[in-house]
């Protein structure tokens, strides 16, 4: 058998990974919608600026 204290240090390294994914999985979620709320307001605009940029690229 492990020493306890080995086992408790693994118990907390468990936890400390669990609570890390639950962590990146909110911020997964954060960054869709941002990138959702994004793509809503900006969705023309952002394909007209793009355009533009092309443009210009062309006429250099």
């Amino acid at each position: 058998m492990q020493p306890p204290l080995a086992q408790e240090a693994l118990l907390l390294a468990k936890r400390a990974v669990q609570a890390a994914e639950v962590v990146l999985d909110l911020a997964a979620l954060f960054v869709q919608k941002l990138r959702a709320g994004r793509q809503q307001q900006s969705g023309l605009q952002g394909r007209q600026h793009h355009h533009a940029d092309q443009q210009g690229v062309d006429a250099q």
